[in-house]
């Protein structure tokens, strides 16, 4: 795990050279460590607080369904997104971001048992995401460089991007690109390819296969109609 950035490590209590709580010691000084979610047979509460105290995020006993582990990823995504906004719009190093406060322990023995949801903080989260690419979607954008700018995994991101919004990063930022298309279509004189330009399309021909693709007629055809449209109710 040295040499790679891993988000997430899931621990056994009992494992043949280093125990979960030693694992747990060992990541506690560490820059930048993971989200801990301990495994154990063993139900006392001794074990979850000093789980917790060492900087585990969740305690989950055995046996463990698929269900359990989905929400538990589900909920630390949620964790990590939220942190990662907040410290982004603190300006705070992001190697701070997996601090546990000891007050915090018994909050967090709670939410292993409640597991209390964190719609609003999610919604928060990608609102901000959202916002980045309707602010910045003329830009040379790609998942990556969305990714980065939020200091995540790419493949992370893109599963939590499309699982909370329906669609694919890609796709979103396409549409976002021909919707400001089709309104700089309606209310400039601009020309097709600068149009393509300014919305962030470094080809007018692949601008006009995807807008024909997306509106069934080809950007010109599309102002043609519109004006024609627009004079006619004028008229009218």
């Amino acid at each position: 795990m040295a040499g790679n950035s891993v988000d997430i490590v899931f621990s056994d209590i009992h494992m043949p050279q280093m125990n979960g709580l030693q694992l747990l010691e060992h990541f506690e000084h560490a820059d930048a460590p993971p989200k801990l979610v301990i495994l154990s047979g063993y139900k006392q509460f001794d074990y979850a607080q000093k789980a917790l105290r060492f900087g585990a995020c969740e305690y989950l006993l055995k046996p463990i369904d698929v269900k359990t582990i989905n929400r538990t990823l589900d909920k630390i995504e949620q964790s990590i997104f939220k942190s990662k906004i907040h410290l982004q719009d603190r300006g705070t190093p992001l190697t701070q971001q997996n601090e546990t406060h000891p007050m915090e322990v018994d909050h967090v023995v709670n939410s292993v048992i409640d597991n209390t949801s964190e719609d609003g903080e999610k919604g928060r989260a990608i609102h901000k995401c959202i916002q980045y690419i309707e602010e910045n979607y003329a830009e040379d954008l790609f998942l990556e460089s969305v990714a980065r700018h939020f200091s995540f995994n790419t493949s992370y991101f893109s599963h939590y991007f499309k699982v909370n919004t329906g669609t694919s990063f890609t796709q979103y930022l396409l549409q976002t690109r021909l919707g400001n298309g089709k309104a700089l279509l309606e209310k400039t004189s601009l020309k097709i390819y600068e149009i393509s330009k300014l919305i962030g399309f470094k080809e007018t021909r692949y601008f006009n296969r995807v807008f024909k693709k997306e509106f069934g007629v080809t950007p010109m055809n599309y102002r043609r109609v519109f004006m024609i449209d627009s004079n006619m109710n004028a008229k009218q």
